[in-house]
């Protein structure tokens, strides 16, 4: 395939993929293999035959960049379809510099570090056009839906999807690419697991490599209990008995004359965690906002002891507990 005895400049294995091999030949250009090395085919068209360094993108590897001093114009290219059938210059901020290596970080936003004769050029990857990606809900973790919306990304000349809940793709049909596409993800009973979602791309007739998203199904409401308490004094006083004719709250110290009382809450959920409440004097909660969780807030009724609470616990997957009613009761008639 390469012609006489050759002198290899790189060879880069793809690190999802064994069979998948590329080497950079001197005088003769880049070469890849899908087969471990049974057959070869040449790619790279428009880069020269002068690579000098080559890296697939970790986290895509439909995502190549190449470096060396071609003739023309030297620099770094990225090529979005792992079979270098076409290339991008990607130098803008270094200029036309030769390159002899190439790294990449895994941290997000990515950035690309190109060494030259002339030093080493970083470039953070903000901003840059979409390559291959699904998200579950806008990256959600947990749902209580099996019923979600997936979000695809694909790079110009894309025009094919292939999605499915198995990563065998059993039963999966190509469909037109979408940028947004509903879905229903797998349910195992209360079985709490991560929901995946694979997908494949067609662009210009290549097909990707797997890409997946996943997520938590939880569908079990939170559980919880509130208690009504009187806030410490900060003065002496006792409450006396109580009588019919007179209000509750006349025979509380001053200090407790405003009606202020404390709620101690306690609640939980083992699956996506306890993450707001609210409160209300109806059943109906009727115009009331959800507010984060925490353990204790000031509560004020004029009759406490008549004028029941109630409280509802949100998780992080969106379930509601059900309504949690109290009424105080003192300690101490």
């Amino acid at each position: 395939a390469f012609g006489g005895a050759p002198s290899v400049h790189l060879i880069t294995v793809d690190p999802n993929n064994s069979q998948i091999v590329y080497v950079a030949i001197i005088g003769a250009g880049l070469f890849r293999t899908a087969d471990g090395g049974l057959t070869w085919q040449p790619i790279g068209v428009g880069i020269n035959s002068d690579v000098r360094a080559l890296v697939i993108d970790p986290n895509n590897q439909q995502v190549l960049y190449a470096g060396g001093a071609f003739a023309g114009v030297p620099g770094v290219y990225r090529s979005l379809d792992n079979t270098g059938t076409r290339w991008e210059f990607f130098s803008e901020g270094m200029g036309s510099r030769d390159v002899t290596s190439i790294t990449l970080d895994r941290r997000t936003p990515q950035s690309i570090f190109a060494g030259s004769p002339a030093g080493v050029w970083k470039r953070t990857m903000t901003g840059e056009s979409a390559d291959f990606g699904v998200s579950i809900n806008a990256g959600a973790l947990f749902t209580n839906n099996s019923a979600i919306e997936l979000t695809l990304t694909a790079p110009a000349g894309t025009d094919a999807m292939l999605l499915s809940n198995d990563g065998g793709f059993a039963g999966a049909q190509w469909e037109p690419l979408q940028a947004k596409r509903a879905w229903t993800i797998t349910t195992f009973g209360t079985a709490v697991l991560p929901r995946i979602v694979y997908a494949k791309f067609r662009t210009e007739g290549a097909i990707s490599g797997l890409y997946q998203d996943d997520i938590v199904l939880d569908q079990q409401k939170p559980t919880g209990s509130v208690q009504i308490v009187l806030p410490a004094p900060s003065t002496t006083g006792t409450i006396p008995s109580l009588s019919q004719d007179r209000p509750y709250h006349q025979y509380l110290p001053s200090i407790y004359r405003s009606g202020k009382l404390q709620l101690v809450m306690q609640a939980t959920d083992d699956i996506s965690g306890v993450a707001d409440m609210r409160i209300a004097s109806t059943s109906d909660f009727t115009n009331t906002q959800w507010q984060p969780y925490t353990s204790t807030t000031d509560w004020i009724m004029l009759d406490p002891q008549s004028t029941p609470v109630y409280v509802q616990f949100r998780d992080r997957a969106m379930n509601n507990s059900d309504p949690i009613r109290a009424i105080y009761t003192p300690s101490t008639p």
